[in-house]
């Protein structure tokens, strides 16, 4: 478990390192859109589905991405939904390569008390919980104006790290 979670921080720690690195030695002209459009899965760990909508903000050297996350998430006897505000930043200006991740929001969920060893009889307990992680990933390139991105985080949250498959359009 130790070797686990240290591999986890060493690739966090790795993608934060390389998101200012332009890794293309080709500027893309990429015409960013005023909003663009999230949706994500998270096959492993605790399962989920994310839908969101953002905006990018340019600077002279780096993008930064807001983005507004709708998420609904299943894992063994407990369901959550959420909200939270996903920050991805891009220390280039084509939103390719390695970028880090910021993500706050609250998790609401439902567990039918499968976690309890005395035995809660099935009772269903209802919660809120804090959705606080960081993280990082890369970006590939699919489309004009459409990218591909795999990505870690980990943090205050239900399951202390998940990985994400994800679209934005």
């Amino acid at each position: 478990m130790k070797k686990f979670i240290c591999f986890i921080i060493g690739i966090i720690l790795c993608s934060i390192a390389f998101a200012d690195e332009n890794l293309s030695t080709e500027m893309d002209k990429i015409p960013i859109k005023k909003g663009c459009f999230y949706a994500s899965l998270s096959p492993i760990v605790m399962h989920g589905i994310y839908l969101g909508y953002g905006w990018t903000k340019i600077n002279s050297n780096s993008i930064t991405e807001n983005i507004v996350v709708l998420h609904a998430k299943l894992f063994l006897v407990m369901a959550t939904t959420g909200i939270s505000i996903r920050v991805n930043h891009f220390g280039n200006l084509n939103r390719k390569g390695f970028y880090y991740i910021i993500n706050v929001g609250v998790d609401y969920g439902v567990s039918t008390g499968g976690f309890d060893p005395g035995g809660s009889g099935g009772k269903e307990e209802y919660f809120v919980f804090p959705n606080i992680a960081l993280g990082g990933g890369y970006s590939f390139k699919i489309g004009k104006n459409s990218f591909f991105r795999i990505s870690l985080d980990v943090g205050l949250k239900l399951l202390a790290s998940n990985l994400y498959l994800s679209f934005i359009f």
